[in-house]
């Protein structure tokens, strides 16, 4: 019988009300993530793309017990985020960590990393200062900082090693689940490629699990063993990494992947589709498909009818599955 998965999204919802511009204003209902379900398996990395305010972040901010679920059920390394009691939450905040996308602005610059990458270990359990200080040091050599490195302040480091100090803090704590968010995206390209070796030797001595969330689809492919692409609050398209890049079946997933033509792969042949319009307020979505608006595909059922994600076979059955109703047909229309 196979483990259960370590994170769980069944209909997860998070709506944010905005405040009133006037007495005669309705307050706005901004649609940040609206009914999305997946699973994400320990050990794996699941990566999680889209364009700017598609709601990726949020998501991450959710599994990070940083924002309350609106509905649905979110459960992550066997908590139900939803009935998270005061002593559930400590434990909570050790299994799940995250390293955010500003290596600068993510650190302390008053603290020197001594501090930085301590608090979440003295947080949890007290030992004395020598035995942090060990500590401390063990987990910096584990990120390729040299000794003397916790003794300096985040200013006096690259922008580079200044995510390995953020990584040497989640880790500190031995999580399970790391939400890696833009986690490299800031980073100068040579350096970019030594931290996601980094981040996958980590993975695989330590028995981590990743929610990888990035727009760069070069950097998801190279980590992904599976991705999600969101649109508007929705993810319209979810399948191994090798088949979303090799075999795109929603029209937002070949757009994104036209536009990084560079890390498209050779066999990834698709008619060229373009994007027009702008991308809806998630205050006020459009009806049925969120998508239909920009889609050249786009018939009036998209606009009635509310496409749910079907399987579409692939290399694992049902592995591979798309939110569009004429997703058959798109992927005939191949060069």
């Amino acid at each position: 019988m196979s483990a259960p998965p370590l994170v769980e999204a069944r209909d997860v919802v998070k709506h944010f009300r905005q405040p009133r511009r006037s007495l005669r204003q309705k307050p706005g209902i901004v649609h940040a993530v609206d009914g999305v379900s997946f699973e994400i398996r320990a050990g794996e990395t699941f990566g999680l793309v889209g364009e700017s305010g598609c709601g990726k972040t949020t998501l991450g901010r959710l599994m990070l017990y940083l924002e309350p679920v609106t509905s649905g059920r979110l459960a992550v390394a066997g908590h139900d985020l939803a009935r998270l009691s005061a002593r559930a939450e400590r434990d909570y905040r050790r299994s799940v960590q995250a390293v955010f996308q500003d290596p600068y602005g993510s650190l302390n610059p008053r603290q020197k990393v001594l501090e930085i990458v301590g608090e979440p270990i003295l947080a949890q359990e007290r030992p004395g200062r020598a035995a942090l200080r060990e500590r401390v040091r063990e987990l910096l050599a584990l990120v390729g900082l040299p000794p003397g490195a916790e003794d300096l302040y985040p200013h006096e480091f690259s922008g580079g090693q200044r995510q390995r100090i953020a990584i040497a803090r989640a880790i500190s704590v031995s999580p399970r689940f790391l939400v890696l968010d833009e986690a490299v995206s800031a980073l100068d390209v040579s350096i970019r490629a030594q931290v996601l070796n980094l981040l996958k030797d980590l993975q695989e001595r330590l028995d981590l699990t990743y929610l990888f969330i990035a727009h760069d689809l070069a950097v998801v492919e190279f980590m992904s063993d599976r991705v999600a692409v969101m649109y508007l609050g929705k993810i319209v398209e979810t399948a191994p990494a090798r088949d979303i890049y090799s075999r795109p079946l929603h029209p937002y997933t070949q757009t994104l992947l036209r536009a990084a033509t560079a890390t498209t792969p050779p066999k990834a042949v698709f008619r060229d589709v373009s994007l027009s319009g702008e991308v809806p307020s998630p205050i006020n979505p459009p009806s049925g498909c969120r998508f239909r608006t920009r889609c050249p595909f786009a018939q009036a059922r998209c606009a009635e009818e509310e496409p749910l994600l079907r399987s579409a076979g692939g290399v694992q059955e049902g592995a591979h599955r798309a939110a569009c109703h004429f997703f058959e047909e798109i992927a005939g229309h191949a060069a």
